[in-house]
């Protein structure tokens, strides 16, 4: 039994949106067969709560926090990341000091702990304070800068603006030819959006803006530099003058001259998302040299010796560096049970369900942002589909190598493993084309689809023949080989989310709208089982399968929160808070159990177990 054979005991569902306009030909209507219905009863026993969430892979999702510390008597980073972890590592090669500690969630600021046994002891962030006549003056910034008397509590000093619902990045307060002068990296508030991020400078004394540093920086850090005092910016894609994504810039404050750049990684923006934005920079001296540490949204740790200028170590994530869009799951023989997910970083990862971690090198979609993933057989090579950016591409799973050359595709395109093959499904000119991807050649005959909104399609194995069944309140069914429709009928249930599988031996499909699934015959339209009822929000995804010879359907709603059903009943046998919205969902099986794969947002994908393995 493998994770393939899981995802094709009922026939695959397969969504389409349809944006052309094309009134459907005459179709002669066929008499739907009486439904033959059995009163099914299954002989495995109703499992229990479904058990989880497994993490798989290791690594930082959004580095959320940085900052040096010492861990007994040696000096070492700390970060923190979203998927809720601290981790230690040692200076200056960043190898694991130890293992990761769960903290809950993604800390924003890192306080010292007790981390394996020992003592960590974190410095906390340095107050801004200047003095003004003499005494100490806390420094904060936000839509102005606000000077407070450390001593009394009392605002002084001049008002000093900065923007409307202004975004700060970083604050440094130092003497600037003999001034106190505050720094601040900004976005300067809703008047400035969408703009850059300089660095500006103040008088505090008076208030007066003074000449800054023009550029586009996501924070800004004061360090000493060879005995000098020096400001460190992290630089946006690219700023006014040039400079490289990502990159470490030193400048004098006094003449605003760079004093030293560090070229940093590539950093492209991806899904609507920059990478370098929302770096966390920490800074230190460690004998005798001035090191940075910085993380963000790329996942990656990276430490920089910045009197030599140069990056000294980085760890980079196993995994994906941005959301997660799609998920499959395959296995072949007696191989390990693989899940394949690929994302808006263009990335495509196979991961070892069994083993729990990343397997094998990461392929790369090298067209965009991956839209689809998909998994099959073609001539006895266990196969990937990718689509992204137009192009499809087909993968050797067991060579991470690709297959022939990339296909040209639309929008509307789907993989989908049907009957032991793996099609491509397309829309043009108001026709649903499907093509065979072993020999790249037309399967069937294009069917008409529907002349009104866009509609989402399925193939079915009905009565012998496979159909096209648009999922809609009047849906059509079409017969691929002749492109004929056979029939329309209406039924309940929405089209926001749907899948297909077998129910009271007859084939069935499960859509949603709204709150409610409904399963129903795809023959005549008619209800097979009451309608699954129980969700607080929209329903967004729909899974069919088997836990032994019981047939479940899995559901999700827009607040993240799984349920399984018994289609038997129907009753509801456990739910599952996955905790994150925009989640996508698989089934497979690992070790004889049927388990539920999903990943997201939040760059990782976890497994919850459901029960036995489908027989």
């Amino acid at each position: 039994m493998n994770v393939l054979r899981f995802r094709v005991l009922g026939p695959v569902a397969v969504t389409l949106a349809l944006l052309a306009l094309v009134a459907p030909g005459p179709a002669v209507q066929e008499t739907a067969p009486a439904p033959r219905l059995c009163d099914e009863r299954p002989a495995t026993p109703p499992p229990g709560v479904p058990e989880g969430p497994a993490v798989v892979g290791d690594g930082h999702t959004d580095i959320t926090a940085v900052a040096f510390g010492t861990l007994g008597t040696r000096t070492v980073a700390v970060s923190s990341g979203r998927e809720g972890t601290l981790r230690v590592w040692d200076v200056p090669s960043l190898a694991p000091a130890g293992k990761p500690v769960e903290v809950g969630r993604g800390l924003s600021v890192i306080a010292s702990r007790r981390f394996g046994g020992e003592k960590l002891s974190v410095a906390p962030d340095r107050e801004q304070v200047a003095r003004l006549g003499g005494r100490p003056t806390r420094v904060t910034a936000g839509d102005e800068l606000v000077l407070t008397d450390v001593a009394t509590g009392r605002r002084v000093g001049p008002r000093i603006p900065l923007g409307e619902d202004n975004g700060v990045n970083g604050l440094v307060v130092l003497d600037v030819g003999g001034r106190p002068t505050a720094v601040v990296n900004d976005d300067g508030g809703d008047e400035n959006e969408p703009g850059p991020d300089p660095l500006r400078f103040f008088d505090l004394r008076t208030g007066r803006r003074l000449g800054g540093i023009t550029g586009d920086f996501s924070t800004v850090r004061a360090v000493s530099l060879r005995g000098r005092v020096a400001l460190l910016t992290v630089d946006q894609p690219v700023d006014d003058a040039g400079t490289a994504s990502g990159t470490i810039t030193l400048w004098d404050p006094e003449s605003r001259r760079r004093l030293a750049v560090i070229p940093g990684p590539d950093l492209p923006a991806s899904g609507g998302r920059i990478m370098s934005r929302g770096q966390h920079v920490a800074t230190a001296s460690v004998g005798g040299h001035a090191y940075a540490l910085a993380g963000g949204a790329d996942d990656t740790l990276r430490l920089w010796d910045l009197d030599e200028a140069r990056l000294v170590a980085s760890v980079t994530p196993e995994g994906h560096t941005d959301e997660i869009t799609g998920v499959a799951t395959t296995g072949g023989g007696s191989g390990p049970p693989f899940a394949v997910t690929g994302g808006t970083d263009g990335r495509i990862v196979v991961w070892d369900l069994a083993a729990g971690r990343r397997s094998g090198p990461v392929m790369t979609h090298p067209d965009g942002p991956v839209v689809l993933v998909a998994t099959g057989r073609i001539g006895g090579r266990q196969v990937v589909a990718s689509s992204g950016g137009g192009v499809l591409r087909l993968w050797d799973l067991a060579t991470r190598t690709g297959i022939g050359e990339p296909i040209p595709v639309g929008e509307t395109a789907v993989v989908a493993a049907y009957g032991g093959r793996m099609l491509l499904l397309e829309t043009r000119g108001g026709r649903t084309r499907v093509t065979d991807l072993a020999t790249r050649a037309a399967t069937g005959t294009p069917v008409a689809v529907a002349a009104t909104s866009p509609g989402r399609y399925l193939l079915m194995d009905l009565d012998g023949r496979t159909a096209v069944v648009e999922v809609r309140r009047r849906s059509r069914v079409s017969d691929l080989a002749t492109g004929r429709r056979l029939r329309t009928v209406l039924k309940a249930g929405g089209e926001d989310a749907f899948t297909s599988g077998r129910l009271r031996c007859a084939p069935v499909v499960l859509s949603g709208r709204g709150d409610a699934v409904h399963v129903w015959d795809p023959r005549t339209g008619a209800e097979v089982a009451a309608p699954l009822r129980g969700h607080r929000k929209g329903v967004q995804s729909v899974l069919y399968g088997r836990l032994g010879d019981r047939p479940v359907a899995v559901t999700m709603a827009g607040d993240g929160v799984v349920r399984l059903w018994d289609l038997t009943g129907p009753a509801v046998l456990g739910t599952v808070d996955t905790g994150r919205a925009y989640v996508r969902l698989a089934l497979g099986v690992v070790g004889g159990r049927t388990v539920l794969v999903a990943a997201g947002r939040d760059e990782q994908v976890r497994t919850w177990d459901l029960g036995p393995a489908p027989v």
